[in-house]
């Protein structure tokens, strides 16, 4: 086969591929009543959706040069994240993978993430569709070039990338975490870039809090519109009394079975991540809703370079890592995760109880 026409196709195979997962993603979404494109330009969306702020300033800005309807605008803002997120994923593989074999594992990724972000999981409580927010595929974008820029220690480039990914969405603290995560072998003497990326962090959300000043409703919402249920209650509910665990899975597009099956494949320095996304995932049970499955795919993109690089290495038939040191401390620190959530699990209805405790005091 002519090597240009190659080209030809596989761009053309990009190309279509961006622009149709920008497409479906919302055309078979709708917009939450309080987060609609036009509540989003005017900055008139409460909080706590109101404090993400980049994309609908972005849209605000070209909105003042472009006569064009809000839903235009953001679908063209979306095609451009998710392009950027596309060529930013494959440099990020490129750390471990050649370069076709990075763009193949884009591509993949951009076919699994219509599981986490389009699929409808509220079908199962009476939801019509899954519902599209603007900063979530930026989110993906953010996170995924921090990782890139964590990973080769570009501390320059790293640190204002925190501070601007602040301004997209409060998540970015996963940006921070990720230096003791992925360097923890070396991590005396990264204290200073650590600490600079946590003050750029504080930075950003001070000026939003700033910013935002006198704007309706609270910075973090623990309970959902039924007087006294926590979202963290609800999440458990759904979870076990309504039987959607399995469901569940595909709210994350499988990613973290891949993990737990192929662990021992995994390279040791991006075995501490499982650390962060615990924490992450912990927090987004008291403040989030797991039927909405959008709301795990920063999970997803974090781990998605280390399970394909453990799946690369079964592949190939590479020696797993079954080394466990003896005594119980190194048993519990590779079960960690496992025990955390068998133990949230058990004893979530006492949990339940002290949120709900904590938050009223």
């Amino acid at each position: 086969m002519n090597d240009d026409f190659l080209r030809y196709k596989t761009r053309f195979l990009t190309f279509a591929l961006l622009l149709g997962y920008a497409f479906l993603h919302i055309s078979l979404t709708g917009s939450y009543v309080d987060v609609t494109f036009d509540k989003q330009i005017d900055f008139t969306t409460r909080l706590p959706f109101g404090q993400r702020l980049l994309v609908p300033a972005m849209a605000h800005f070209i909105s003042y040069f472009i006569s064009i309807n809000s839903a235009h605008l953001f679908f063209l803002l979306e095609w451009l994240f998710v392009s950027a997120l596309y060529f930013a994923l494959i440099k990020l593989l490129e750390m471990e993978f050649k370069l076709k074999q990075a763009q193949l594992f884009s591509w993949l990724f951009l076919l699994l993430l219509p599981l986490m972000t389009v699929i409808n999981y509220r079908f199962t409580t009476g939801g019509t569709a899954d519902f599209f927010y603007s900063y979530d595929t930026a989110s993906l974008f953010f996170l995924v070039v921090g990782f890139l820029l964590c990973l080769k220690m570009q501390w320059y480039y790293f640190i204002p990338w925190v501070f601007l990914a602040t301004f997209n969405r409060e998540s970015s603290i996963l940006l921070v975490l990720l230096i003791p995560a992925l360097h923890w072998k070396k991590l005396k003497t990264l204290s200073s870039p650590l600490l600079f990326a946590l003050c750029a962090y504080i930075l950003a959300r001070f000026i939003v809090f700033e910013v935002l000043k006198g704007t309706p409703g609270q910075w973090m919402e623990f309970y959902t519109i039924q007087p006294g249920v926590t979202f963290f209650e609800a999440n458990f509910y759904w979870l076990f009394s309504l039987q959607h665990i399995l469901m569940f899975l595909f709210c994350f597009a499988g990613l973290p079975l891949f993990w737990f099956a192929f662990y021992d494949y995994i390279p040791s320095q991006y075995r501490h991540i499982r650390y962060v996304l615990l924490f992450y995932f912990i927090g987004l049970s008291m403040v989030g809703i797991f039927r909405e499955g959008r709301l795990f795919s920063e999970i997803a993109v974090l781990i998605y370079l280390p399970v394909c690089v453990a799946v690369s290495n079964w592949l190939n038939d590479i020696k797993p890592d079954y080394l466990i040191k003896a005594g119980i401390l190194p048993v519990v620190e590779r079960y960690f995760v496992l025990l955390v959530l068998v133990f949230i699990i058990l004893f979530h209805k006492v949990l339940n109880s002290l949120i709900i405790w904590l938050v009223s005091n």
